[in-house]
């Protein structure tokens, strides 16, 4: 009787030990699902960034489509890509950061 009074307790402090430690640490714990949610907000904004860059390409690939290409943007990627300039021109370049000062 005195073992079962010194057993129960101890088997059920072990028993919550036992849950308490994989609630925490364990493979599905709250630190991996911490760790995850984190993983998740990160994917989710580099996701919205790619989502700019696709639907800037998506609208700069639209533009120069045969038959519907935008000559001033054409021209623009000439000027900029390749040293096509006459000797009566000069061609101005304007960083990025002056066409967007929120930045």
């Amino acid at each position: 009787m005195a073992t079962r009074r010194v057993a129960v307790p101890a088997l059920l402090a072990l028993f919550a030990f036992y849950v308490g430690y994989h609630i925490f640490s364990g493979d599905r714990g709250l630190f991996v699902w911490y760790g995850l949610s984190r993983d998740v907000e990160n994917l989710i904004h580099e996701n919205a960034i790619l989502q700019e860059q696709l639907t800037r390409v998506e609208t700069d690939v639209a533009r120069l489509k045969p038959g519907t290409a935008d000559p001033d943007y054409v021209d623009e990627l000439v000027r900029k890509n390749l040293p096509v300039a006459k000797s009566d021109e000069f061609v101005v370049y304007v960083s990025s950061l002056a066409q967007n000062p929120a930045n």
